[in-house]
């Protein structure tokens, strides 16, 4: 291996990784809460509101950015048209198919899950179920974007980003429950990676030395540690938060920067190590982890719950570990049965050449 080629992997697996850390919290961020609302952890301890701070702070914000960077290069490659066909369809489709499974799968558990559903409720598109409301932002952002094309010039890039920024403080702390208005907090890092681009990332990533990227991955994750768990007013991105002021917002503002900079830079440190590649594998199946998590995590509380077993630290490796591997290892069997369509939409639906699950999705297209 050439040393250009050595780096050029180093690069890319920067990026896996970092998706790859970001769904394992996410994946942590739901065992968690389930097992809250399972009573098995004390949801007003101050350990458990700390640690929820500090999931729901980064990971969806490191998606964010990281979808945003590839957006440009595709639009330019593909067309808005048939960009738009590709994505947009692809998460509708994969929307509507995992708001029914997991419909079906909370109508046939009845009373053993957390929130029993209904009918009614799992056909109800509008609102989306638990963490299914990522995939309409999706569609709502990457649109908008491929519309404005916000890199054409720098006064658009600059009035977009100031229009993000707008629409994130509107929207921050804020859980509307509404499917293409949810999740207006994060809005605003997604179009700094449009408007930055995956060349000039990379290229950043390749020039700075490794010292300084640790220092810069130590002082950044000092720095978000004390952010959240030495103060208390500010208010996750994504999350119905107690404080809305011009404080909390900033607090929430800030620490979510901090945190994604810190987990880029981790990443970095990791991509280096050559025994850690499997965090990269995993940062390349997030679109299987994000929609089957839930369901593997809920399904080992109930199991261990039945078994006796309420030991939380069980619960907390036994279920993330099952909701990170079992999608996974589902994603794998399917691919092998040459039914892919839990997690990939049918080419005729996006116009591509073979339906193939996007690997670096949840959610980017290079």
């Amino acid at each position: 291996m050439t040393t250009r080629t050595r780096t050029a992997s180093t690069r890319d697996a920067t990026l896996d990784i970092a998706r790859g850390i970001a769904i394992t919290m996410i994946v942590l961020g739901h065992v968690l809460r389930g097992l809250a609302s399972a009573h098995i952890l004390d949801r007003h301890a101050v350990g458990y509101i700390d640690t929820d701070r500090l999931l729901y702070s980064v990971h969806l914000t490191v998606f964010a950015f990281i979808s945003g960077l590839f957006v440009a290069r595709a639009v330019d490659r593909d067309g808005v048209g048939r960009y738009l066909r590709s994505r947009d369809v692809l998460f509708i489709y994969v929307y509507v198919v995992w708001s029914l499974v997991q419909g079906v799968v909370k109508l046939a558990a009845g009373a053993l899950v957390n929130s029993p559903t209904s009918i009614t409720s799992t056909l109800d598109l509008l609102h989306p179920d638990g963490q299914l409301w990522f995939l309409p932002w999706l569609v709502a952002v990457s649109t908008v974007a491929a519309l404005v094309r916000p890199w054409r010039s720098r006064a658009v890039m600059i009035a977009s980003i100031v229009g993000a920024l707008v629409v994130s403080i509107a929207g921050w702390g804020t859980d509307l429950g509404v499917a293409l208005v949810q999740g207006l907090g994060i809005w605003v890092f997604f179009f700094l990676g449009v408007c930055i681009g995956a060349r000039r990332v990379i290229e950043f990533i390749a020039r700075v030395r490794m010292p300084v990227v640790g220092v810069v991955a130590l002082v950044g994750t000092v720095a978000f540690v004390a952010l959240v768990f030495g103060t208390t007013e500010g208010t996750p991105t994504p999350s119905a938060g107690d404080h809305h002021g011009v404080v909390a917002v900033a607090l929430g503002l800030l620490t979510t920067l901090v945190g994604l900079v810190a987990v880029i830079a981790v990443s970095r440190l990791l991509a280096a190590v050559s025994w850690l590649t499997w965090v990269g594998a995993v940062g390349r199946r997030t679109l299987e982890i994000f929609l089957a998590s839930i369901t593997f995590a809920s399904g080992t509380r109930i199991v261990l719950s039945h078994l006796g077993v309420q030991d939380p630290v069980v619960h907390v490796v036994v279920g993330t570990l099952a909701g990170v591997v079992g999608p996974i290892l589902l994603g794998i069997v399917l691919e092998r049965l040459r039914f892919p369509w839990l997690f990939t939409a049918p080419s005729r639906l996006t116009g591509t050449r073979a339906s193939v699950t996007p690997r670096a999705d949840v959610p980017a297209h290079r």
